[in-house]
């Protein structure tokens, strides 16, 4: 289990505008909505199954790419011939927040993110396969008040904000066959989020002031270990046990002030 790999979601949604995965590292994604196999934990009602492939371990490669949604750069191949072992690293960064900063008008107003993602694979000849995998994501959004008044027509145009949102997922597989019919899967891993958002609301009355209006801050972190194995008994047949041993932790507080009485409310504090 991870974090929701998408840009610009909301708190315990598992979808977003703008998916932090790119096709690129995508080796296979599937869908089940239901009859689970016991591997997947605390699903309930849907599971998306992702996998990153790994790099091309007998040349390297590389490529770029400029589309709506992102300009994008990726690079794979081997670390030595003499070694199997694998690297895949994609990077993308927003093309329309990468145009705002060059036209003032649409500055804080186009979408602004930037999303890592990489596999290391590394097989070796009696210890199995060890692959060290990790996807992050930087997401922000803001709007700045202009200070001439004659353009205010609605209370979002003297709305100051910005809002800022880090997460990630990384972690260390291993898979040793054991047998003709037998292996062991291990996963260690940790994900997290993090959003900031700010908000004051200007005012003129001879002088321009403005006064806070909501401070918010959400962290989630997850810690997981997976242990699985799987044996064939036979070709209509199989049999698979673990155990999946998971940490979970948050903070969250959100305040905001009255802007008639300058009083300032705790609406959430918790950890």
């Amino acid at each position: 289990e991870i974090i929701n790999p998408n840009h610009f979601s909301a708190l315990g949604s598992t979808g977003g505008p703008i998916s932090m995965l790119s096709s690129s590292t995508l080796a296979s994604c599937d869908f089940y909505t239901g009859a689970f196999p016991a591997e997947i934990g605390n699903a309930s009602a849907g599971v998306m199954d992702l996998k990153l492939r790994s790099g091309n371990s007998e040349k390297r490669e590389h490529s770029f790419m400029i589309g709506v949604l992102g300009i994008e750069a990726a690079t794979e191949g081997y670390f030595t011939k003499k070694s199997a072992a694998s690297y895949i690293v994609n990077y993308r960064y927003s093309t329309l927040g990468l145009m705002s900063k060059f036209i003032k008008s649409a500055q804080g107003t186009l979408p602004d993110y930037q999303d890592l993602s990489f596999k290391v694979n590394v097989p070796t000849k009696k210890a199995g396969t060890f692959s060290v995998w990790g996807i992050m994501g930087k997401s922000q959004s803001k709007h700045s008040v202009t200070q001439d008044t004659s353009k205010w027509e609605t209370l979002f145009d003297r709305s100051e904000f910005k809002s800022v949102g880090l997460k990630g997922a990384y972690g260390i597989s291993h898979k040793i066959i054991l047998s003709k019919k037998s292996y062991l899967q291990s996963t260690v891993s940790y994900s997290g989020e993090a959003r900031n958002e700010k908000q004051y609301n200007w005012y003129y009355d001879s002088v321009f002031s403005k006064i806070p209006a909501a401070d918010i801050s959400i962290k989630n972190h997850y810690v997981r270990v997976s242990e699985l194995y799987n044996l064939k008994l036979t070709d209509r047949s199989t049999l698979r046990t673990g155990l999946i041993i998971s940490s979970i932790g948050f903070d969250y507080k959100f305040r905001d002030t009255n802007t008639d009485s300058n009083i300032t409310y705790t609406r959430y504090a918790g950890k």
